[in-house]
């Protein structure tokens, strides 16, 4: 119930600042934009009926995005002395990370759905796979939880919104790099065997993929379920260390 509590302060917080409609805007233009307009692989040069050319993006527009919405999670209770007050409260840790967590989570699948006009469009232009749309959104929605719990860690971590932004990107931006051809070729030069496989097993890339081309398998599935609790629980310990600093 108190997590609840949580949840609905902050995404009234959302939803009451400008930044968060403006960054709403662009979030669903770029969408638009990189899917119809953008490449090689937007969509009228695929020629197909499908969403893959919308998908694809997802992951680097996060990339920008995410940081931003977020970074604000934890440093704005820290720079504006709020932080020392929420350890008085009789309301654990924990909720507090999970609350504010999933707020910003909902927070992105609400932009998330404001993209339905791109699906009509599809829909209206040709005959798609349903399932595959689905199934990609699915996708979109998990990758954007977890590079959302990144930002809540480096938010915990860092002492400015500026420094979690530029920390969130950077692992972010890791995450995706890992499974690149250009990356993993020349990392096969440099490292050993066992560390190029623990890190293209780290990669969100592959996962990403296997689900937004609709195969919605065990290893995906097990890839999120355990990757986007895991920064949430070093956030937690992360607040309480700072508890116990104080």
């Amino acid at each position: 119930m108190k997590t609840w509590c949580i949840i609905k302060r902050e995404l009234m917080g959302y939803f009451t600042e400008p930044i968060a409609y403006v960054l709403t805007v662009v979030l669903v233009t770029l969408f638009g934009f990189t899917t119809f307009s953008l490449g090689d692989s937007n969509f009228f040069e695929l020629g197909e009926a499908s969403l893959t050319a919308f998908f694809y993006w997802h992951p680097r527009i996060y990339l920008f995005l995410i940081p931003a919405i977020g970074m604000h999670l934890w440093t704005s209770e820290r720079e504006s002395g709020h932080i020392e007050l929420l350890m008085t409260y009789p309301v654990s840790i924990w909720s507090y990370v999970i609350g504010k967590f999933l707020a910003s989570w909902i927070f992105m699948g609400f932009c998330l759905l404001l993209t339905f006009p791109i699906v009509f469009a599809v829909i209206d232009l040709g005959d798609p796979d349903l399932g595959v749309i689905l199934s990609g959104y699915l996708a979109s929605f998990l990758i954007a939880g977890l590079f959302m719990a990144l930002v809540s860690l480096t938010s915990a971590l860092a002492k400015s919104q500026t420094t979690s932004f530029i920390f969130s990107f950077v692992i972010c931006f890791i995450l995706i790099l890992f499974n690149d051809p250009a990356i993993t070729d020349y990392l096969k030069d440099w490292v050993s065997p066992a560390f190029f496989e623990l890190t293209s097993s780290i990669s969100v890339t592959v996962p990403f993929k296997t689900l937004s081309r609709g195969v919605i398998d065990f290893r995906s599935i097990f890839y999120f379920s355990t990757m986007i609790p895991l920064p949430i629980i070093l956030t937690g310990l992360v607040l309480k260390s700072y508890k116990v600093g104080k």
